[in-house]
């Protein structure tokens, strides 16, 4: 085992930044930050609070402005603006040199989002029955793949890709099942 390779009982943090890579109307870009702790080298429990700006029409796609402006019509648009999560880690497949050390697994917990709907978007500013639901937290699923380079000075660089899955009622009505996918990297810090 390298000084770079995960130990038995040691804690790590990480920072980064994801960003949702399937959402056709609205573009959610944000940082990161958690801790965790792996009771040996190929399970881990990681728990993490994520934010997500909300830039009003800057975060329109070009087909969201094309619909709004052009053909008067109303995306269902609803911004994650933040979430957190629980997470348990299985990376079983490893390969190892001198001065690195590379993992793969996958990933999978539950957690909670944050939403608010564009209101402007939806063109209902003011309209009650949007209101009542522009602001909610729902309850999420999460699985995803993940893959880990680790370096002698126990610092590495963690690329993940990511479902959230979530149900949630839009304008007031619309129950829809949500499955935003979140493409993301960060920095670990390990202490023995």
């Amino acid at each position: 085992m390298t000084l770079g390779s995960a130990q038995a009982g040691q804690a790590h943090v990480f920072a980064g930044y994801d960003r949702a890579v399937n959402d056709p109307f609205v573009v959610r870009r944000g940082l990161h930050v958690g801790a965790g702790f792996a009771p040996n080298e190929v399970l881990s429990f990681d728990t993490g609070l994520y934010g997500y700006p909300d830039l009003g029409e800057a975060d329109w796609t070009p087909l969201t402005r094309q619909l709004i402006n052009e053909a008067r019509v109303s995306p269902d648009i609803s911004k994650i603006t933040a979430r957190g999560d629980l997470v348990v880690r299985i990376a079983p497949f490893s390969r190892e040199w001198e001065w690195l050390h590379v993992r793969t697994g996958f990933h999978a917990g539950v957690g909670f989002v944050r939403t608010k709907d564009d209101l402007e978007a939806l063109q209902a500013e003011g309209d009650p029955r949007a209101m009542s639901t522009e602001l909610q937290l729902h309850p999420t699923a999460i699985s995803g793949v993940h893959a880990e380079v680790r370096t002698p000075y126990v610092v590495g660089l963690r690329v993940k890709l990511e479902t959230v899955r979530f149900n949630e009622a839009v304008n007031g009505t619309t129950v829809e099942m949500k499955a935003n996918r979140f493409a993301g990297m960060e920095v670990t810090a390990w202490f023995p």
